[in-house]
């Protein structure tokens, strides 16, 4: 008895001490050129002196040791003093299961109500062919951002109050909205981090109470660390440092107004080009500029103005805090990066990595290929992923080509040409023509630059379709967006379409001519007296003056709109 009481106390305690504590996971991956100053750091964080009830837990991977995972306790000594967890052994770093693994364990060993995860490494946001974060030397492998191992990692990992980067450049727009189901608040550098890193020993006593007035604090503590005359900048340069701190909550709305922005912009591609010179740039091939900077420059110069304006007023609610030091005068910074390459040659090299992103979507690099003009890439060709043939059309399922900007496609057939306009960044779509023979057809993709793809080649032999019939979709809950198709082997007439339920009730029925249509095609909410009829299994029947067709299909949860 007393020991089951002493059991429930401790778990009772633990509860309790859970309720109003954070666990900090830091995923050290330093088995690269930053093996020396991860060591550094692990110091750095002993110096400080820890709230009572953080858990501090250091996984730190480095060349020819491996992975250790580590308790940080206070420690001001040379030498590390924190206690020593787990030998790992030979660990990938820059594997994403590496990183969820540590997540659930840290988080599963060390319960808090706070979560907050630091990514220690090199990094360069969403570049590099299209992955870099957290680079492995020994196994030669990175985790991703643009091909989502990133957010595959976070998201397997659980739920975060609080993910920040020591890691050059990932503060970028498009890093934010890839991940902002994975954390409440995301703190990083918009620009390279200086190798020493996050002021550790100021920040570990902040790691206590609401997450929102942690995160308030990092952005002037990260850039403070580097101003002239610190212990970090002795010589008092001019160092480029930038940080902010933002709340993933209005990150969707930043993404529909920028997606409208994106589309108002073409109409100024060329004046748009031109402001955007005047900004500040960084990062790999300077291809970067501050997103709020580049928003006041539109308001300033009465372009799009009211969309900025309301973009503006949604970056400001979401920026927590925000700090910089540029090398010269640079006014109204968000230390949040937006992709604007001001060269062809960069956009080219990164616009297939690019455009895996979420944000990609908003249409941001179909305008920016506009803006830069003189596009003379063609698209890449599309791919036919399913051919079948019914009711004398050829059905094609096409996969297609990645590109920035909306694509129509051009078939030919015979002596026949047709155009077709999926939905922008559609990946496949379905299209369809008419067929009497065996033939051939060909496919390609025009980008709004007018640049052709090569053609995808197809040939088919020609089957003889049967009498038959289908209603589609089915089951059917909107009978406006539902029709039923058939095909004559002989067309004849006037031709009635009845409806009946189980019960053999007749439920609908229009009578009409389709003699110059085969196939043909119905809307079935042109059959009157379907509106009223039930959920569920009916018999629909097309007939003629010499052929009959019944088909069944299901009215679930119909929506009832009609012309």
């Amino acid at each position: 008895m007393k020991k089951s009481l002493f059991i429930f106390l401790v778990l009772l305690g633990g509860v309790l001490y859970a309720a109003d504590s954070w666990t900090v996971l830091v995923y050290m991956a330093a088995d690269n050129t930053l093996s020396y100053q991860a060591l550094e750091n692990l110091q750095t964080m002993e110096e400080a002196i820890q709230p009572s009830k953080l858990n501090l837990i250091v996984q730190l991977d480095r060349p020819g040791v491996g992975g250790r995972r580590y308790k940080v306790r206070h420690h001001p000594n040379p030498g590390i003093g924190s206690f020593l967890l787990e030998e790992l052994g030979e660990i990938d770093s820059g594997d994403k299961d590496t990183l969820s693994e540590f997540m659930l364990w840290g988080f599963g060993m060390y319960p808090a109500k706070r979560r907050m995860l630091i990514i220690w490494s090199h990094a360069d946001s969403w570049y590099k062919s299209p992955k870099y974060i957290a680079p492995d030397n020994s196994s030669q492998s990175v985790i991703g951002v643009a091909n989502g191992d990133l957010k595959s990692a976070l998201q397997n990992g659980g739920k975060l109050d609080v993910l920040l980067f020591d890691a050059c450049s990932m503060q970028g727009v498009e890093v934010l909205y890839e991940l902002k189901d994975c954390a409440d608040i995301i703190i990083g550098s918009s620009d390279t981090v200086p190798v020493v890193g996050f002021p550790y020993a100021e920040m570990i006593p902040l790691m206590q109470g609401k997450p929102l007035v942690f995160a308030s604090e990092i952005p002037q503590l990260f850039t403070d660390y580097y101003a002239p005359g610190s212990v970090n900048n002795p010589f008092s340069e001019q160092m480029l440092t930038t940080c902010s701190a933002v709340k993933t909550d209005g990150l969707e709305a930043l993404w529909q107004g920028f997606k409208l922005l994106a589309e108002e912009l073409r109409d100024s591609a060329a004046e748009v080009f031109e402001l955007q010179e005047q900004l500040y740039r960084y990062n790999t091939a300077l291809a970067d500029i501050d997103l709020r900077q580049f928003l006041c420059i539109l308001i300033e110069n009465r372009i799009s103005l009211l969309r900025a304006q309301e973009l503006l007023t949604l970056l400001d609610e979401i920026t927590i805090a925000q700090s910089s030091s540029f090398p010269f005068s640079q006014e109204n910074d968000a230390s949040i990066a937006l992709w604007f390459p001001h060269r062809r040659s960069t956009f080219e090299n990164a616009i297939y990595s690019y455009m895996h992103l979420g944000f990609a979507k908003t249409g941001w690099a179909s305008f920016i290929n506009l803006a830069l003009g003189d596009d003379d890439v063609p698209p890449l060709k599309p791919k036919i992923l399913r051919e079948n043939q019914r009711f004398g059309k050829m059905h094609l399922l096409v996969q297609a080509p990645i590109d920035c900007d909306r694509l129509s496609y051009i078939l030919y057939h015979g002596d026949e040409i047709y155009e077709y306009h999926p939905p922008m960044y559609a990946q496949s779509f379905e299209i369809s023509f008419p067929i009497d023979s065996d033939g051939v057809y060909s496919l390609q993709a025009r980008d709004l630059s007018g640049n052709l793809s090569e053609k995808v080649l197809g040939e088919y032999q020609y089957i003889q379709p049967k009498t038959a019939a289908a209603v589609y979709p089915n089951p059917v809950s909107d009978l406006s967006l539902a029709h039923v198709t058939w095909f004559w082997e002989e067309t004849d007439g006037l031709t009635t379409v009845s409806v009946y339920n189980l019960k053999g009730q007749k439920v609908g029925e229009i009578s009409k001519e389709f003699s110059a249509q085969n196939p043909a095609i119905l809307k079935l909410n042109e059959i009157a007296g379907l509106e009223k009829a039930s959920d569920g299994l009916h018999i629909i029947r097309i007939k003629n003056k010499s052929q009959n067709i019944v088909k069944k299909f299901i009215i679930s949860d119909k929506l009832g709109l009609y012309p």
